[in-house]
């Protein structure tokens, strides 16, 4: 257990299962302090023993930040994984690409406490839970070690990313760092989440000439592309796009959203070329939006002190 909580091992009135009932060994629990009331999500095993590496994996989740529902979340993940390991007969500090896309096909088939299936991007977060841990443990040398060398990239094939953490000495652990992430995080993000290149978003209009010359004031210049008349892009970032198309019987129902970095600044450009955006309100946590309708009644919010994690 922790040493933080060291009261807690065994005292049930001092946990609060989360997780869903699998059948298997491990659950992540709430933990809280009877010294002071402060809390701690920890991962324990069936003998309410927490788990050394994903409970520090958890610890170093709150000390980064990270919110209480992250961290909720990566809990029941990080301890179905462990469970299932445990269940396979799957050592989870060798865990090969292989026996990834078995536990992958498992989540994707498992239902959920409610009966239903998971959906794609759920089994996505579960299975980069799973490689967060995995990185972690590699990047910090948690285990102990007694015996071994290191392992030259070169040695690595997507079927050994993961070396045995538990017989890395600490003065090798460094040799074998680099060689053990790049290989693992190429390996495991292959099985984690299909290659998304560019993200497009689509805004349906039904006089697309119109609809390009405001576009055109919105966004500062031509488009970047006409692929068809029908059809505008303009690329907003390395790998997103705006797409205005002739849909007149979607045109008008769009809602499409740009984080900038100095709401203001970009509000006066706009003002300069002729386009009036609303007011600025400041909503939950400092962010800010500002919102315009092109000429079809589709409406674009502009966000400034956009935030990544709540």
């Amino acid at each position: 257990m922790p040493h933080e909580y060291p009261e807690l091992v065994g005292t049930r009135s001092y946990l609060r299962h989360v997780t869903e009932s699998i059948n298997v060994a491990f659950r992540a629990e709430r933990a809280v302090s009877p010294l002071d009331g402060s809390e701690l999500w920890v991962v324990l095993d069936g003998e309410l023993v927490a788990h050394r590496e994903a409970s520090a994996f958890l610890r170093w989740l709150q000390g980064a930040g990270r919110s209480p529902h992250t961290i909720r979340a990566y809990a029941g993940r990080v301890a179905l994984f462990l469970g299932w390991c445990a269940a396979q007969g799957v050592d989870w500090r060798r865990i090969e690409l292989a026996e990834l896309a078995r536990f992958k096909h498992w989540v994707e088939g498992a239902p959920t406490r409610a009966g239903r299936a998971r959906s794609g991007s759920t089994v996505n977060a579960i299975l980069t839970a799973v490689c967060e841990l995995l990185r972690f443990c590699a990047r910090t040398g948690l285990t102990d070690a007694r015996a071994s060398r290191p392992v030259p990239l070169s040695d690595w094939s997507p079927g050994r990313f993961c070396v045995d953490l538990r017989q890395l000495r600490s003065d090798e652990f460094r040799s074998v760092q680099q060689s053990t992430l790049s290989t693992a995080r190429h390996a495991v993000e292959r099985v984690v989440q299909m290659a998304i290149d560019h993200v497009l978003a689509v805004v349906p209009v039904a006089d697309i000439e119109t609809a390009c010359g405001w576009y055109e004031r919105l966004l500062g210049r031509e488009a970047d592309n006409r692929p068809m008349d029908s059809l505008a892009e303009w690329r907003v970032t390395d790998t997103g796009w705006v797409q205005v198309h002739h849909d007149a019987d979607r045109a008008g129902t769009a809602l499409l959203n740009f984080a900038v970095d100095d709401l203001t600044a970009h509000l006066d450009g706009l003002q300069a070329r002729g386009l009036t955006p609303g007011a600025i309100q400041t909503v939950n946590k400092g962010v800010q939006l500002s919102a315009i309708t092109d000429p079809e009644g589709n409406t674009i919010t502009f966000i400034g002190s956009f935030r990544t994690d709540y």
